[in-house]
């Protein structure tokens, strides 16, 4: 099998090498067992059938002469002589005694010539026969062995002449014929002795030459075997799927790692074309690559190859143009890109979540500044209807005005808290929380019963696990992911028939390779799951459901657009998650928290001011001039002493000439210095003071550094009055 490019001749790589093992066994086998003795021993044997064959055939051709010419006496040695012939064949053929044949054979024939010689035979010619017994001794017995016997018979010759020329009994040889027959047969034997040398040297050169030859051959088949299989190990290893096709459109040839990959095998393969192979839809091009390949030599392209069991695999193709076997044919390197694919969509997948991030964060940047200011405006928008509601008769006609005016700000304050929370800053202390406890609390709060009076005909269905556990979260906000989940879930439901919210709680242990793939930490986590039957969400719109105002709501009227958004950076704020789920079905929202073996702190019940608190002394200190005034009227209205400072420099000055027993901070102050500079230069007045900060961002450094100061608490802004005086209770209280 012959492969050649384009360019040239490739060596072959495609014939299996286990029939060059079998030849390499076959000549080592040869090479041992074989040589000039055992080519002597076959030539001798094969000379020694043709011998006795012959001797036989003509021993009993001239014992039925003698016995017609009445010589019994060499009928009967005739014969007897075809037998011992006929027995050394039989025993040559049978059993294989070559020595034992040979020395029989030739013993035979001195027995036989000799007798020959000394009687003459028939017309006084026997003698001839004599001649021929030097040839086969030689050739049977080699140069050495076959001297002596020879000479042995000579020597037995020589002895019969003389007898012959001195008897008068014999008279069958004369000096005149001793004159001829010696030197003629010692040219004989010269002749045969030289004759066997000149054979055995030339048979021993040529079996040197033989061998060499033959080990050349080893040698050069087992390289041809052992490049064979390095093309074959190559050929059958490499990453890619190898296969060739004809133009007519067959495999004619499949590596191991492309026949592994379909589950055929390469004879399966021979039997099928790519149309098979591939995906209907890639039936055109394949077509067309395999006549770009035929143009231009060189073809590329991605397509789907069908495995024998269905699956489907997605493989880059690079085409060549070859000769195989003597024909133009297609040579086709498949490689497996289902990995490349899948880090390919991995990393679409993870720019996708990188950008909706940084838009996030974008955004978040945006809302806390807004949140900001606007946190200071509506401070004075709550704080006086509080202070004016305080002051007003029960049945005063300006009661309803003033409470919708605290209402309105009261929902604006709790759209800021929602652009705080998508700032990523919002003021939220975590601490130890049963999760039951706080789908419950929710359940029974003011928020739930407005949901149940918006839409009396969903039902809600509570499947909380006792086993949940504990989370460390803002409970605050955990409720508020809470509310906006069942919202959007009694919404969507609301108007079918059975509508119903399921409310589900649950713990769960996170594996590290699960983890790895939803950006948690491996361990247990507690899941809240929502799930309504309503129409579910649109494919399209679940990739923008968290961005900040993406609502198919009507804005103002059922949400702000935040909802998801809030829910969103809660989670990811806790290290948690958030999986959704929607069909035709309804939609289904899984929160994950971590789970805490921290143990749950019951709270504090707020003291009664007592008479000896409402004589203490606070000092204000806040750059804006509204809640300096919101809160030292309400402080005072509690009985305390208030002083105000606009800025902490201002501050400082005071405490020097003053003492008091709670100082309020604002963290963020302009210009001037901020908060928690001020606290650090209070405490070297005063060192121990009690302080309380006020501020919207519980994660900011300053906010942070002053609580490991010393300050007691944090205010969040903006602040009830009642919140305000219940913190400032209980600080001064402890």
């Amino acid at each position: 099998m012959h492969l050649k490019e384009k360019s040239g001749v490739c060596p072959s790589m495609f014939k299996d090498t286990k029939y060059f093992q079998h030849d390499i066994s076959a000549i080592r086998q040869r090479l041992e067992t074989a040589g000039s003795k055992d080519e002597d021993e076959a030539r001798k044997i094969s000379l020694m059938f043709g011998l006795t064959g012959i001797g036989i055939f003509f021993l009993s051709l001239l014992g039925s002469l003698s016995i017609i010419q009445g010589g019994l006496l060499v009928a009967t040695l005739d014969f007897l002589s075809a037998l011992i012939l006929l027995f050394l064949l039989v025993l040559l053929r049978r059993k294989g005694y070559l020595p034992f044949c040979i020395y029989g054979g030739i013993s035979l024939m001195y027995g036989l010539f000799l007798y020959l010689f000394i009687s003459g035979g028939v017309a006084g010619y026997g003698f001839l026969w004599s001649y021929t017994f030097p040839l086969f001794t030689f050739f049977l017995l080699g140069s050495k062995k076959g001297f002596r016997f020879t000479l042995f018979f000579f020597l037995s010759c020589i002895v019969v002449i003389i007898v012959h020329i001195n008897s008068t009994v014999f008279s069958l040889y004369d000096t005149y014929f001793a004159v001829r027959f010696i030197p003629s047969f010692a040219t004989v034997i010269l002749f045969s002795l030289v004759y066997e040398q000149f054979r055995s040297r030339s048979q021993q050169a040529l079996m040197r030459s033989r061998n060499t030859l033959e080990q050349k051959v080893v040698e050069r088949t087992r390289d041809l075997a052992n490049s064979e299989a390095r093309y074959r190990a190559l050929y059958d290893n490499t990453a890619d799927g190898i296969s060739i096709i004809s133009l007519g459109g067959r495999y004619l040839s499949a590596n191991q790692r492309f026949c592994n990959r379909l589950g055929y095998s390469e004879e399966e393969l021979k039997s099928k074309g790519p149309e098979e192979i591939y995906q209907d839809k890639d039936q055109i091009q394949i077509n067309i690559m395999l006549k770009e390949v035929l143009t231009n030599g060189y073809a590329q392209l991605e397509a789907e190859q069908v495995t024998s069991a269905g699956i489907q695999v997605p493989v880059e193709i690079r085409a060549r143009r070859i000769i195989f076997e003597d024909h133009a044919a297609v040579l086709c390197s498949c490689r497996d890109i289902s990995d490349r694919i899948k880090r390919e969509q991995e990393n679409k997948k993870l720019q996708q979540q990188l950008f909706r991030a940084s838009k996030m964060e974008a955004i978040g940047l945006m809302a806390g500044g807004i949140a900001h200011d606007l946190n200071n405006i509506l401070a004075g928008i709550t704080g006086y209807p509080e202070l004016l509601l305080l002051r007003l008769a029960p049945d005063s006609e300006l009661r309803k005005p003033i409470e919708e005016i605290l209402h309105s700000g009261q929902r604006a304050t709790a759209v800021v808290a929602d652009l705080l929370t998508v700032a990523r800053g919002v003021a939220s202390a975590r601490e130890p929380h049963e999760c039951n406890n706080l789908i419950e609390q929710f359940l029974a709060s003011p928020e739930w019963k407005k949901i149940q009076d918006d839409h009396p005909d969903v039902r809600i269905v509570r499947e909380l696990d006792p086993a949940s556990g504990n989370i460390c979260c803002s409970s605050v906000h955990f409720q508020k992911c809470i509310m906006n989940l069942v919202l959007n879930a009694a919404e969507a439901a609301s108007g079918r028939a059975g509508a119903r919210v399921n409310l589900t709680s649950g713990k769960r242990y996170v594996a590290a390779d699960v983890a790895g793939k939803t950006n948690l930490n491996a361990g247990d986590y507690v899941f809240i799951r929502v799930h309504d039957n309503g129409p579910g969400i649109a494919q399209e719109d679940i990739e923008h459901i968290y961005e900040p105002f993406y609502s198919k709501k009507i804005m103002g009227r059922s949400g702000t657009g935040l909802g998801l958004t809030v829910v969103w950076n809660v989670v990811h704020e806790h290290n948690g998650t958030i999986k959704v789920a929607s069909c035709d079905k309804g939609s289904s929202f899984t929160l994950y928290f971590p789970a805490t073996e921290e143990t749950v702190h019951e709270p504090d019940d707020i003291a009664v001011v007592q008479q000896s608190q409402q004589s203490s002394r606070i000092l204000v200190v806040d750059d804006e001039p509204q809640l300096l005034d919101i809160a030292k009227q309400s402080l005072a209205n509690q009985g305390y002493i208030v002083k105000t400072a606009r800025s902490g420099e201002e501050a400082l000055d005071i405490l020097q000439k003053d003492t008091f027993d709670l100082v309020l901070l604002d963290m963020i102050m302009e210009p001037g210095i901020n908060g928690r500079q001020t606290y650090e230069e209070i405490l070297k007045i005063n060192p121990g003071q009690k302080a309380l900060v006020i501020s919207g961002y519980s994660e900011h450094e300053e906010v942070k550094r002053s609580l490991e100061l010393g300050a007691a608490g944090l205010i969040k802004k903006p602040y009830s009055l009642r919140a305000l005086n219940q913190e400032v209770q209980h600080v001064l209280a402890g």
